[in-house]
């Protein structure tokens, strides 16, 4: 399950090329931190949070900013990878 969410991911960031390669690379790594990625990613949108990729590419922090389905307010998750 965890493999298709990580593909699904993959997928999402075709016309994100530059943090499409990161988070490849990412994947060559220690995996399960790219996989935790992928993971909340697809949570966020399963709990119709509408995540945003906030990546900072010349650094190795990741954000998600995301609204809440329950008000129109912004929520921002940041961790590193």
């Amino acid at each position: 399950m965890l493999d298709e969410i990580v593909t699904s991911y993959l997928d999402s960031l075709l016309t994100l090329t530059e943090h499409r390669a990161r988070f490849a690379q990412r994947l060559l790594d220690p995996p399960p931190g790219a996989r935790a990625e992928a993971a909340m990613f697809a949570f966020l949108r399963a709990e119709g949070c509408e995540p945003l990729l906030c990546e900072d590419t010349g650094t190795a922090a990741l954000t998600f900013a995301a609204n809440s389905p329950s008000d129109s307010s912004s929520k921002s998750l940041r961790w590193r990878t």
